[in-house]
């Protein structure tokens, strides 16, 4: 859940790398509808922006603002992740006005 800007495909390439799914939450929407979509999907772990981290309400789901975490993220390897993915995984939901 971020504005464009370069840290946005970043965020992608990383939860691809993690073999996790992603899910695009356009920040201008309403709460309402992040909300839904936060749900619908189960998400568990949302990457955003500090200054989003407290403008929108995300619930109990885990925070990682990336422009933050940079400082955070210096320990850790810059390998390749070792996951399982095969090709029954979703790399991406998307949510639309009309349709899933």
């Amino acid at each position: 859940c971020m504005p464009r800007s370069l840290d946005l495909p970043v965020a992608l390439l990383a939860v691809l790398k993690a073999g996790a799914a992603y899910v695009p939450l356009d920040p201008s929407l309403p709460e309402s509808r992040l909300h839904f979509m936060l749900d619908d999907a189960g998400i568990d772990v949302v990457l955003t922006q500090a200054e989003l981290w407290t403008a929108v309400d995300f619930g109990d789901r885990r925070i990682l603002p990336v422009d933050a975490a940079r400082t955070l993220l210096d320990g850790y390897s810059d390998g390749v992740p070792v996951v399982s993915v095969t090709a029954d995984d979703p790399a991406y939901v998307i949510y639309t006005s009309g349709s899933t």
